[in-house]
């Protein structure tokens, strides 16, 4: 619904319930990564790389980071997440996309 304030709040209580739960931590990365100032970006890729911490093999995980990085302009971070996360699922779909894009900018 876009209500991205009161899923930050729930996830964070969440995280304090369960703070090795790595889909909170994504989540909340997410709804933080909606805002487009530079605090807010910082934080949410702080939350994304937790969630990869937590969950290594979640190569969605590794691509909404990825995306981020896409975003921010971070090329080449984002083509090494992007990479890591089709050397977990090959056939990703998103991940392919997300490097087909890199390379269409270069």
């Amino acid at each position: 619904n876009k209500d991205y304030h009161s899923t930050i709040s729930f996830c964070q209580l969440a995280i304090q319930l369960r703070p090795d739960v790595g889909r909170y931590h994504h989540l909340l990365g997410q709804a933080r990564g909606m805002n487009p100032t530079y605090r807010w970006q910082k934080q949410a890729e702080k939350d994304l790389r937790k969630a990869c911490e937590l969950e290594p093999f979640s190569a969605d995980f590794l691509v909404t980071l990825g995306s981020l990085y896409q975003k921010q302009g971070l090329d080449l971070r984002a083509r090494t997440t992007f990479e890591k996360a089709i050397e977990i699922v090959p056939t990703h779909e998103e991940a392919r996309a997300g490097l087909r894009k890199l390379r269409s900018r270069s």
